[in-house]
C-alpha cells in the first residue's frame, strides 16, 4: 500500500489526482458596463471551473440579479444548447432583453438598471445535477 505525490490511494487502487488549471470567472463586459437597453452585449467567461468532485459538466446558466432589490433577477438556462454546442459566451438576443427588463426591473429605477451579472456550472451523472460552481458577480448596467 502506497501512495504518491500525484495521486492518492484509495480501497486498494491508486487514482490520479484531478489537475484543474481552469479558473472560473468572468471576463466581459467589464465590470460597471453600461449600454442602451437592445445592445448587442456578447457575456463572455472561463469556464467550466473545476468541481472537487469530478462529476461530468452538464451545462451553464448566466444570471442577473438587480443591485437594489436580489428578488428581482433572471437567468438564461440550459447554455450550452444543441443550437451553439459548448460556448463560454452568451449574446443577449432581442427576447433575452424584454425577458431579462421584465423580470429584472424594481420599479423604483427610472432610465438605468444596475444589475449583477455571473455564471453557474452545472455538473453531475446522468440527468441529475449534483454540483453546481458560480463565477464572482460583476455589475452591469442598462439605460432604457
Amino acid at each position: 500500500m502506497y501512495a504518491t505525490g500525484f495521486g492518492d490511494y484509495v480501497q486498494g487502487k491508486i487514482f490520479k489526482a484531478q489537475k484543474c488549471d481552469i479558473v472560473f470567472e468572468n471576463f466581459d463586459p467589464n465590470p460597471d458596463t453600461v449600454v442602451d437597453y437592445g445592445d448587442t452585449v456578447d457575456f463572455k467567461w472561463n469556464g467550466p471551473g473545476c468541481p472537487k468532485s469530478g462529476y461530468k459538466f452538464k451545462q451553464y446558466m448566466l444570471c442577473f440579479k438587480n443591485v437594489n432589490n436580489e428578488m428581482a433577477y433572471h437567468c438564461i438556462g440550459e447554455l450550452p444548447n444543441t443550437k451553439t454546442g459548448l460556448s463560454n459566451h452568451y449574446t443577449l438576443s432581442e427576447e433575452d432583453w424584454r425577458t431579462l427588463h421584465n423580470k429584472t426591473k424594481n420599479g423604483m429605477e427610472s432610465g438605468q438598471i444596475d444589475l449583477k451579472w455571473y455564471v453557474m456550472s452545472y455538473f453531475g451523472t446522468g440527468l441529475e445535477i449534483k454540483e453546481q460552481l458560480s463565477t464572482r458577480a460583476w455589475t452591469f448596467s442598462y439605460v432604457y
